[in-house]
């Protein structure tokens, strides 16, 4: 098999073993929104959060989420998509398997949060790896994503 193609394929099988462990996990309460309420502001940044177990952070070589839908919807690509860094968000709601394509920033931060590092933290060492420009950029889009709520494409597989 050519290298290109083995490398989507390996992308591809390491995407379905994502969206089979999370349909498979248990499920999960949703968060008591008075508790929630109840938590000091300055907590927010200085504690843990606790992200949902049902959230898996990917970074592949090729854009599969968006290829394995476009052959669920039908089309037939010829040649797969060229190779490049992209990363993921996927998670599970309501029995729905979703993805979210998601900036190497914001994959980066999550990635910090689950692993249980506090946001004022987190924030801070990703802000040390960013030029200003790009930390303008990061903000600006941060700041429509929260705004219009969402933070990626929100497409469903």
């Amino acid at each position: 098999m050519p290298e290109h193609l083995r490398s989507v394929c390996v992308d591809m099988a390491r995407y379905e073993l994502a969206m089979v462990d999370l349909f498979d996990a248990a499920d999960v309460p949703p968060p008591d929104v008075e508790r929630l309420r109840a938590v000091p502001q300055e907590a927010w940044l200085t504690r843990p959060l606790v992200l949902t177990p049902l959230l898996r952070l990917l970074e592949f070589r090729h854009p599969v989420p968006e290829l394995r839908l476009a052959i669920k919807q039908g089309e037939r690509p010829s040649e797969p998509p060229p190779p490049e860094a992209v990363y993921y968000g996927v998670h599970r709601r309501d029995d729905r398997i979703a993805f979210e394509r998601l900036p190497a920033e914001a994959h980066a931060l999550l990635g910090r949060l689950v692993s249980g590092e506090p946001l004022a933290s987190a924030c801070e060492e990703l802000s040390q790896t960013l030029t200003e420009e790009r930390a303008t950029e990061v903000e600006a889009r941060s700041v429509i994503g929260f705004n219009d709520g969402r933070a990626g494409d929100g497409s469903s597989t």
